[in-house]
């Protein structure tokens, strides 16, 4: 294994071989807009909802109030283009009221997104009350979207021995329960049991969606013994000190996949936990753990920090870093963020930070810092470039009290001391003061503006607690939460703290103050402003404070702020969050954030209890209002108003356009051309049935069969983003109710579509459609999580390959080899060309006679070169061997086409069916491999004459050079062999423009046939998956030099563009 610094293991130490390329959008959660009501006074109601950050800057806004059974009515007079709020002064409160939120862009008013119900004589509270079971005392909460409906859901944690964990939907219903078993009674607050929850600042849980898959899981510390959700019990631990990162359905709480946790203290007991998410990467979701144990006799600390992915079926370590005896000093809490503006996260302490990869990025220790109880990290001073940091101290030897740094470098911008050793305990950081410019920052010694380091009052005892901060009222500044109270800093006339303005007690209402702090403070609900969850005394029931004062200030979603909403996933000591903009008085419009929405699974139920889905991918550029109908009408007819009449004939086949329920359908195409509306993924699958009831694809033999149970039809459609035919959340609207649609929801899952296959049966079909950032993504993967090795040549200092770790081990290399474990390198030692080819050819043809790898089972006899820095041939290696050793191969590739008045045709070949990679996709219309000593343009001539019979004068006076485009593939079960195994490739670009009499045909047994496609009809094929990986990247290449594919129609379109071109850190001369 690699190393990248001293106490860090490289588990996935991938990024040293190929250069850096751009950082992915981050993806994020499609949240509803949240919409909540609340009584603002006697005789008033504030109805608020989010702006989503992927929502148009013009977006407007309509509300509806339907007061008991009776219709929405139009609340405001004008479009609401302002803050996401609305304060209704004439509800009938005696009634229950109904509110809608219903947006509205380029005047045109879109389906409803979200509603809320005030009950009938509700009180007067700004709260919402959600009930729960009943149980033992609750230190924290976390939200997630359990089911995928795009509202959060809440786990609990109950502090019980044995402590247990709870989840429930948005709206209180209970999901599951999950035991931790014996050794979570052990709840010491410093050296806790192997699996005991929320003790001093440890929690060891948090709640995400790693998966990606729409649905966030539970990730927690388990040990022996605790029981989940469908009742089964955790027993893998050889001992009861075994300690587990596990990953819990959201829905269920079954248990999904499990790490174990390598403990290199063992022998000092079982590691207490925080846990917390960041994107390590830029593109994957990591679970983030902070461990810690104790020596003997009140001893030293051990400290170790981790990072898992969890892809969904797998728990896969990232890094993991030990402090062991170096100077960097931890806290209570973790803060996971940016620091430079990369797209990659940081982990955050407050004495240290950690690069995305693990690497220790800065320490502060040997600028005076140690360890402190509170730290925060935000854009303080909006003046300065990047994000700033405030610490305080604990019994800093130099008499230390708190500081201000540069976040992103550790650099020490300025300290406070004080008179004698002593703990601070306590600092905040926000803006409460709109006299001095950006955030200040206190403890016990004064309010500090933390740019200037000038105290904001001379008499420091006029300052608020340093607790915790919230934004709640209608402007930006920061108001405060201490000990159950909401308070305010009147910056005109300054109090002590015991004596603030004070909004309300949590006690007013219920609120139970068996603790100091909430058990969650964040934006979950209406517009910008922030959520606190606090319980009642019987712990049966959660009060979620929402604000019931107006506000004219836009923002989106804090919950869409990458930084935001890492920090909700955080405990420890808790502390206020902080976004990675300055969010005060005097603030600019933030950016819009750069994210995505993940997957988006749309389901309809039908009134016969069958249902339809499918999965689309929303982007910024794609805001999808409904594709509901499109769905169904795509699987069940092309007039979507028939049908409960057309959805099923008597043999099973769901018909199309002219016929009747219960007459044979003969052949059927399922939505084919009818619904391409505005949108790159357009796609058709075509069906036929046989008179005995059995079905098959259009144009296979004339008699498909006997029927089969279960038979599924593939139907790709359209999701246009202007069609709004259903809504996208809640009923649908009058002008397209149906009969048969029960309801529609949200969820996520796999492309899932649900076809009529006999009487009333219904079966599913696995179908997705590929966007061209996947097609890219399949062609040239991000390389995995694992360990590799380089390849070598002696007498030459750079690599020429990579290798799994699996090829290096399995290989029998022979005397004239060297493998260094250590170092992950395999080193072939010869001492001429000649020498080389005769080791590689030896240990190759070796390794074939013994079977030892499946790739070379295909032996085909060709050679390809491979190149050293000046160019000198150093080996040739046999061409299906290249992947095992990741060697850098050359090809050529060329399409044809013709000039029509709207647009380009382009010839497209198909391989043949016993070919050994990739058998029967399509192709570019002419490619190959590049031969030992051979120019790419003599290939070209070569594979032009030998696949599409082009003769040689006319390719060599027609063709047009367009370059290289480069990636790195990765063999799959399509390539015939060892799965994963490295494929970097240069390919040289070629395109010919032919006459339209002029009709390529193939020139040997490689090719089936080569037929003339329609841009659309490529796109088509493209989409369904049906061209080889790399013949993609080459279509995709030729859409951008023919301006088809552009900034303006494609989202990816910088990544996608500069991604063609991959950097190695490999041989390519």
């Amino acid at each position: 294994m690699g190393v990248l610094s001293k106490f860090v293991t490289a588990v996935a130490a991938t990024t040293a071989v190929f250069a850096p390329t751009a950082y992915a959008t981050r993806p994020m959660e499609n949240l509803g807009r949240g919409v909540v009501a609340v009584r603002s006074n006697e005789t008033a109601v504030l109805v608020g909802w989010r702006l989503l950050g992927l929502d148009d800057e013009d977006i407007g806004f309509n509300v509806y109030r339907a007061t008991g059974s009776s219709d929405p009515k139009l609340l405001n007079s004008k479009v609401l283009t302002g803050g996401t709020n609305f304060q209704d002064l004439s509800p009938n409160l005696g009634e229950s009221n109904t509110y809608h939120v219903r947006p509205v862009l380029n005047g045109k008013e879109e389906a409803e997104s979200g509603t809320f119900t005030l009950t009938a004589d509700h009180d007067e509270e700004p709260l919402v009350r959600i009930p729960i079971k009943a149980g033992g005392a609750i230190k924290f909460l976390w939200v997630g979207d359990l089911d995928g409906d795009g509202e959060y859901d809440y786990v609990i944690d109950r502090q019980t021995a044995p402590s247990t964990i709870e989840a429930y939907r948005s709206d209180g219903t209970f999901l599951w329960e999950v035991n931790m078993g014996p050794n979570s009674e052990n709840q010491d607050n410093i050296e806790p049991g192997s699996s005991a929850l929320n003790v001093g600042n440890w929690d060891g849980m948090t709640v995400f969606d790693f998966d990606s898959d729409g649905k966030a899981e539970l990730a927690v510390r388990i040990a022996n013994g605790v029981v989940f959700g469908d009742g089964k019990t955790f027993d893998d631990g050889d001992s009861d000190d075994d300690q587990y990162v596990a990953f819990i359905n959201g829905e269920t709480g079954a248990l999904r996949a499990t790490a174990k946790i390598e403990n290199d203290y063992l022998s000092d007991g079982p590691l207490a936990a925080r846990f917390g998410v960041g994107y390590l990467d830029g593109k994957t979701p990591h679970l983030v753990a902070f461990l810690k144990n104790r020596q003997p006799g009140q001893g030293a600390f051990n400290l170790i920090m981790a990072a898992w992915t969890f892809d969904g079926k797998a728990v896969d370590l990232a890094w993991r870093w030990l402090r062991g005896d170096q100077a960097a000093s931890d806290g209570h809490n973790t803060r996971i963020i940016d620091l430079n503006g990369d797209g990659k996260d940081e982990i955050c302490e407050i004495g240290f930070a950690l690069n995305g990869d693990g690497s220790l990025r800065y320490s502060l220790a040997d600028q005076g810092v140690g360890h402190g109880d509170r730290f925060h990290i935000a854009k303080m001073d909006p003046s300065a470039d990047g994000l700033q940091g405030y610490g305080i101290q604990q019994d800093n030897p130099d008499l230390l009290m708190e500081y201000y740094y540069d976040a992103d470098t550790g650099k020490l911008i300025w300290k406070h001391y004080g008179d004698e050793i002593g703990d601070v305990a306590r600092g905040m950081a926000g803006d409460i003061d709109p006299t001095t410019p950006g955030m200040e920052v206190w403890s016990f010694s004064g309010v500090y503006n933390a740019a200037s380091n000038k105290l904001t009052k001379e008499d420091t005892t006029l300052a608020p607690w340093p607790q915790l901060g919230l934004w709640w009222n209608g402007d930006a500044l920061l108001e405060l939460y201490n000990d159950g109270k909401v308070e305010h800093w009147d910056w005109e006339n300054p109090s002590v703290s015991g004596k603030m303005p004070r909004y309300f007690k949590i006690g007013d209402y219920g609120g139970s103050v068996g603790t100091r702090n909430p058990l969650f403070i964040g934006d979950i609900l209406g517009d910008w402003r922030e959520e606190f969850v606090v319980t009642n005394a019987d712990f049966d029931e959660l009060l979620i404070f929402s604000t019931d004062i107006p506000s004219d200030i836009r923002l989106y979603t804090l919950a869409h702020n990458p930084a935001y909403r890492n920090a909700m996933t955080l405990k420890g000591y808790m502390q206020s969050h902080h976004v990675d903009y300055f969010l005060g008085d005097g603030m600019e419009t933030p950016p819009k954030p750069d994210i995505s929405y993940r997957r988006l699974y749309i389901r309809v139920d039908m009134s016969d209890g069958h249902r339809v889905a499918a999965n689309i991918q929303p982007t910024a550029k794609m805001q999808l209002k409904s594709a509901l109908l499109l769905l169904i009408a795509s699987i069940a007819s092309v007039n979507a108003a028939d049908l409960e009449a057309r959805a099923c004939s008597s043999n099973g086949c769901a018909c199309v356009t002219g016929l009747t329920a219960g007459i044979y359908c003969g052949n059927c195409v399922v939505g084919a051309g009818t619904y391409a509306i505005k949108t790159k993924r357009v796609a058709s699958h075509a069906f036929q049935c046989s008179s005995n009831g059995a079905c098959c694809d259009y144009g296979a033999a004339s008699d498909c069969g006997a029927p089969k149970s279960g038979l599924v039809y593939r139907a790709i459609v359209s999701l246009a983003a202007s069609t709004t035919i259903l809504p996208f959340r809640g009923t649908p609207s009058p002008v397209t109710t149906h009969p048969h649609i029960k309801e529609a929801k949200l969820g996520f899952r796999t492309f899932n579509i649900r076809v009529c296959t006999g009487g009333s049966s219904w079966s599913m079909a696995s179908l997705k459609l590929k966007s061209n950032i996947e097609l890219l993504n399949d062609c040239d993967p991000i390389p995995p999580d694992q360990t590799y090795y380089k390849f070598k040549v002696s007498g030459f200092e750079n690599s020429f390959g990579t290798l799994l770790e699996e090829v290096a081990n399995k290989c029998e290399w022979g005397d004239h080899w060297q493998v260094d474990h250590e170092a992950n390198t395999v080193t072939l030692v010869a001492s001429d060309l000649e020498e080389r080819n005769i080791i590689i050819h030896e240990t190759l043809t070796r390794e074939r006679e013994k079977e030892t790898f499946k790739l070379l089972r295909k032996w085909s006899g060709e050679t390809f070169p491979v190149y050293g820095p000046r160019k000198e041939l150093v080996m040739s290696i046999e061409r299906v061997a290249a992947p095992l050793l990741g060697i850098v191969t050359h090809g050529v590739q060329m399409l044809a086409y013709q000039d029509n008045a709207d647009g380009p045709s382009i010839w497209i070949s198909r391989r043949v069916k016993t070919k050994r990679a990739f058998p029967g996709m399509l192709d570019a219309t002419v490619g190959g491999a590049l031969q030992t000593g051979e120019q790419p343009f003599e290939g070209l001539l070569r594979e032009s004459e030998e696949e599409a019979s082009f003769r040689p004068e006319f390719t060599r006076k027609n063709v047009v050079a367009c370059g290289t485009i480069s990636y790195v593939s990765l063999t799959d079960e399509r390539s015939g062999g060892e799965i994963g195994c490295f494929c970097p490739e240069v390919q040289f670009i070629y395109e010919i423009k032919v006459p339209r009499d002029l009709i390529p045909t193939p020139g040997d047994d490689e090719v089936e046939e080569i037929k003339l496609m329609t841009v659309s009809e490529v796109k088509e094929a493209l989409a369904k998956g049906e061209f080889r990986p790399a013949s993609g990247c080459v279509i995709l290449d030729f859409f951008i030099r023919h301006g088809l594919l552009t900034f303006e129609n494609e989202p990816d379109y910088v990544e996608i563009s500069s991604r063609l071109h991959r950097v190695f850190d490999l041989q390519t001369a």
